[in-house]
């Protein structure tokens, strides 16, 4: 097991390398119910409670006890395990291994005004994959999507200039108005408006982005690394 798990109510939901997700009762640790994934997981598992008391568990895979095939991003009912949609994506494994292609970040759940769409970071799209996606026939290296809730449809979906292991992070004003963060692995750093995913603005820092960044009010603090370029960065979000 390499990804985080999720827990509610005495239940915990935990996906692992050999690609099964679980639902097991800490009372007295036994499996509720056990799915299929297809592949390895590393992104956490993440639930999300609707208005209707309804419990939501989503995951995504990534490529690589395959030669080939999709990184699936899926919607589980928490209580049964019964799929409520998956998004299939067509990813290919790069040159020598040099990165793992499909979903590694987290994902994040949207509140507020984003509470109808959930976030995902994708790493080497193929051609088809990002035809599918983008609707030019060209392999893409990172996209962060915004997934409707309900649907499991593309809302919109953004390139990004290299592959991405960093998850989005989702920030806040006063009024519930949000937008996204997202690191690649090149040092590039964007903020994105959440509900249209038009990029405010973006920032490169030296060094390869691998972790995911904290924020604190209008404080974000992420580390990059690399020979000589390992470093803490402290970044003010402005207005």
């Amino acid at each position: 097991v390499e990804s985080s798990l999720a827990a509610y109510q005495g239940y915990v939901f935990y996906a692992d390398k050999g690609g099964y997700l679980r639902c097991v009762d800490a009372n007295t640790l036994t499996v509720q119910w056990a799915v299929a994934t297809k592949d390895v997981v590393q992104s956490a598992v993440a639930l999300d409670l609707d208005a209707d008391e309804q419990l939501w568990l989503y995951t995504a895979n990534t490529l690589q006890s395959r030669t080939k095939g999709d990184a699936t991003i899926s919607r589980y009912n928490a209580e049964t395990g019964a799929v409520n949609w998956s998004l299939a994506l067509n990813v290919t494994k790069p040159k020598n291994n040099a990165y793992t292609a499909g979903v590694v970040a987290s994902p994040v759940i949207g509140t507020g005004d984003l509470g109808d769409c959930v976030y995902y970071t994708v790493s080497g799209l193929s051609a088809t994959g990002g035809e599918a996606v983008f609707g030019t026939k060209e392999a893409v290296p990172g996209a962060l999507l915004c997934i409707e809730k309900d649907t499991g449809r593309i809302r919109w979906a953004y390139k990004l200039s290299a592959y991405s292991y960093s998850s989005p992070v989702a920030v806040y004003d006063e009024n519930g108005s949000g937008w996204i963060i997202q690191a690649a692995s090149d040092g590039t750093i964007s903020l994105l408006e959440g509900r249209t995913g038009n990029l405010v603005c973006s920032l490169t820092v030296e060094g390869s982005i691998n972790a995911s960044p904290a924020v604190y009010g209008d404080m974000m603090v992420i580390g990059t690394q690399g020979k000589g370029t390992s470093y803490i960065y402290g970044i003010q979000l402005g207005d």
